[in-house]
């Protein structure tokens, strides 16, 4: 069967998407015929070309991604180009196109997904992505009658299987891991597969429809772990990538491999995990065998968890190795919050693995949360306290406001913590229910801690949207 695979603008540009490039090859090892297009990348560049990016064009920290008139009044503005796009994806005769989520280009992807629909009415629509493990996000989904199937999870097994169905039947039927609409509109939720508990079983991902020159390192991402060992109240993946499961390390090592066989020039990977750190054991082994194999030309990076072990003498071997580049999830230096946010670490610990990471000579940013319900003053300024002191150590800061998730424990508890949720826009749309914690405060308290900052600080969102 001949499949297309989708990314819809949502502003980042760093590199190609891993979830098109793991999709197709699972899709390509069953036997199909599989296109990825990255409209993300193709319509942004299309806009800088004309120079219109600065004016227009919505950087990725702007909340205008989250507003559909704001999206729709974008696409109106590119529609010849999208259409073009647009054409070019229905060229291939295509039987069915997947299109892959974020929370930023819902609204850009249901808009082109019903362009698509209205040229081929028989085209088969599939929505998947990380949104979409929220079940509730995958129902609303399903209200537009041009998407046929949504992915309710990890889309390796699941894609495959019901792409198997269509090609056996002409249509959808019953599939563990999707909702799918049936020819009488009549919607059937198939419930969740299981998640997958090999990692290394699945096949390495296929960036081969990728122009790696259009992003702006010129690398690519790989995955080594599901999942996170943490269980912070604010985040989802605690409830919806459950159990932490990992990659081994040869496996991870075999793969890099590969990719730098098909692209010699390559010179920058980097690991999309929660953190690249989850298992201490595997990340050494992992090292050990690029230093061993000489595979340390070139720099890689990612998140990573502020946890013993992050010492100087293991930090220098990983420089050694490439690693270059780290964000760490500090979130606070307060105690008090550190430890109501299910933050497995001591502040003393957090200086520690920063200037050992400095001191190692590997780039750093950390990210701190402001607005957790029952923050204080006092504990803004003990994180600001700490970071000012430890500012020479750090290459950049990055401040968020608190983000409701839909699935977080801290929303599914809104009761206990003292919250509400008065529409659902997740940065702006909830506040404490005395008040005193709103968009309003946590604005003020994000644009304090970032003018006390310096430029080193920046805010995650343009909040003045």
């Amino acid at each position: 069967m001949r499949i297309a695979l989708v990314i819809c603008p949502f502003g980042y540009l760093h590199i190609p998407p891993y979830n098109l490039a793991l999709l197709s090859a699972c899709l390509k090892k069953d036997g199909n015929d599989v296109f990825c297009f990255d409209f993300n990348v193709k319509v942004q560049r299309y806009s800088e070309s004309r120079g219109r990016m600065s004016v227009r064009w919505p950087s990725v920290n702007s909340l205008n991604w989250y507003d559909k008139e704001q999206v729709l009044s974008f696409l109106k503005e590119y529609d010849y180009y999208i259409n073009l796009l647009i054409d070019e994806v229905l060229e291939n005769d295509v039987q069915a196109v997947g299109f892959s989520l974020y929370d930023s280009s819902r609204w850009f992807s249901e808009e082109v997904a019903s362009r698509m629909k209205k040229k081929n009415p028989s085209l088969k629509i599939i929505f998947g992505g990380y949104p979409c493990f929220r079940e509730e996000f995958s129902v609303q989904i399903m209200a537009n009658p041009c998407i046929d199937a949504v992915c309710l999870g990890e889309g390796e097994i699941p894609l495959v299987n019901l792409i198997r169905k269509l090609k056996m039947d002409g249509r959808f039927s019953f599939c563990p891991g999707f909702i799918y609409r049936e020819k009488d509109n009549n919607i059937v939720n198939c419930g969740r597969e299981k998640p997958i508990s090999d990692l290394d079983a699945s096949p390495f991902s296929d960036f081969s429809d990728f122009d790696l020159r259009m992003y702006d390192t010129e690398g690519i991402g790989i995955s080594t772990s599901r999942g996170c060992l943490n269980r912070c109240l604010f985040c989802e993946e605690t409830m919806l990538l459950r159990p932490f499961r990992r990659r081994t390390a040869l496996n991870i090592f075999s793969e890099l491999s590969l990719h730098f066989k098909k692209f010699p020039a390559l010179r920058y990977v980097s690991f999309n995990d929660s953190a690249i750190n989850g298992d201490m054991s595997q990340l050494s082994e992992l090292v050990d065998l690029l230093i061993k194999n000489k595979l340390n030309f070139f720099q890689w990076g990612g998140q990573a968890r502020i946890r013993d072990g992050m010492n100087f003498p293991f930090l220098r071997k990983m420089r050694e190795a490439g690693f270059s580049f780290v964000s760490y999830g500090l979130e606070s230096a307060s105690p008090r919050i550190v430890k109501m946010m299910g933050k497995n670490f001591n502040v003393n610990l957090a200086e520690s693995v920063i200037r050992d990471t400095n001191r190692a000579g590997i780039r750093s940013a950390v990210n701190v949360i402001v607005g957790f319900p029952g923050e204080k003053r006092e504990d803004i300024a003990a994180t600001l306290r700490f970071l000012q002191r430890n500012l020479e150590f750090i290459d950049d800061i990055y401040i968020h406001t608190l983000v409701l998730l839909p699935s977080s424990v801290l929303y599914r508890n809104k009761e206990k913590f003292g919250i509400t949720a008065s529409n659902l826009h997740p940065v702006s749309g909830w506040h404490s229910c005395d008040g005193s914690n709103d968009f309003k405060s946590r604005l003020a308290s994000a644009r304090f801690l970032k003018e006390a900052l310096g430029n080193k600080a920046k805010l995650s969102f343009d909040l003045s949207c």
